[in-house]
């Protein structure tokens, strides 16, 4: 089958680590995978995509003014199924669609809300989904989430398969806790991921350090807060990385603050690694952690700290147990069953 998976640029985000996934397994299995991106998007990333032997367009005119040039691409491609993440690059895939391009169009929803879910742009947002075929969810929570606010997605197009990762690189079997005790958190940095918050955790509990992997225009403001609170000696801002499978193992545990996630593709990597993951209680990364998580109460200061603490004074033992139990958690998403479930869905919608 011939595929163009279209999304808005390539950028160190957890739809564009799926999409990369979902590629290169599908060209593994055979399929033909053209990736189109909206607009430039990271270096890095786009490196990933070429490293893996995956092509990628990227449209030369401004966003919305590109879309021209996207319908000549797609019309001369004729896929069987043109697969879209996020928007605009919904709007050009529908667009495709009414006008003929392909008869099978598939949407990913990767979050459990949007810049488009206010009530005066719903009836556009009603229009969008009309040319879908199905719409994914990538969890239970984002599925719940955009029903509630487009019930017309209920009765047969909403659909849930997981997000998917690729596994991660194990904690050594002879693992000894490190002094001080290394926390890691991945995303960037602006206001739903909340990361003052693990800021704030390290100024209330000695004997920790933190490294921050991403960037975001909160940067300076975190710097800051850091050394207001006299813990810039224990965190760490790494910026942004390309590959995260050999880094995570280097770690105690994973803390996830975000306030809000579709899915939380790090929770789950940071899994298949070992790694405790303390987590909030917050659709989406909740059904991830699973039994895995350790829980506290969305941006509740103490809440997390008293889970920390608790992780604290585990002993060799309880926290070689907790690696199993996040690992065992962690297979759950694994790409190879992921494309299965995306396979099937093709071949209903046609």
């Amino acid at each position: 089958m011939k595929f163009v998976q279209t999304i808005n640029y390539l950028q160190m985000g957890g739809a564009e680590a799926l999409l990369l996934l979902e590629a290169e397994e599908l060209i593994r299995r055979g399929h033909s995978v053209e990736v189109i991106a909206l607009e430039p998007g990271n270096e890095k990333m786009e490196k990933r995509y070429l490293d893996r032997g995956i092509y990628f367009r990227i449209l030369k005119k401004p966003r919305y003014r590109s879309l021209f040039e996207y319908l000549v691409i797609v019309k001369n491609i004729k896929p069987d199924v043109i697969h879209t993440h996020l928007y605009p690059a919904m709007l050009y895939g529908a667009i495709a669609k009414v006008l003929g391009f392909t008869e099978r169009l598939i949407h990913t929803e990767h979050n459990t809300t949007n810049n488009r879910r206010k009530w005066y742009l719903w009836p556009l947002d009603f229009l969008l989904y009309i040319p879908s075929n199905f719409v994914i969810c990538i969890s239970e929570g984002v599925r719940k989430a955009t029903v509630r606010w487009n019930p017309s997605l209920a009765r047969r197009k909403a659909m849930v398969i997981d997000n998917a990762i690729s596994p991660s690189k194990r904690l050594p079997l002879n693992y000894i806790k490190n002094s001080p005790f290394k926390l890691v958190t991945v995303g960037r940095l602006v206001e739903d991921k909340n990361i003052a918050l693990q800021i704030d955790l390290l100024a209330r509990i000695e004997g920790l350090t933190l490294d921050i992997i991403g960037d975001g225009h909160l940067l300076i403001e975190l710097k800051r807060l850091a050394e207001y609170l006299g813990v810039s000696n224990r965190v760490r801002f790494l910026g942004v990385l390309a590959d995260l499978k050999d880094v995570y193992s280097q770690y105690d545990a994973y803390i996830h603050t975000a306030t809000l996630e579709g899915f939380g593709l790090v929770v789950a990597e940071s899994m298949s690694a070992g790694l405790p993951v303390i987590v909030p209680v917050i659709p989406g990364v909740s059904e991830v952690a699973g039994n895995a998580g350790l829980f506290f109460q969305s941006n509740n200061i103490e809440d997390l700290e008293r889970v920390v603490r608790k992780l604290l004074v585990q002993n060799e033992d309880s926290l070689k147990q907790q690696h199993e139990i996040s690992v065992a958690q962690s297979k759950k998403f694994l790409i190879e069953e992921h494309v299965d479930k995306l396979l099937e869905a093709y071949t209903k919608a046609a």
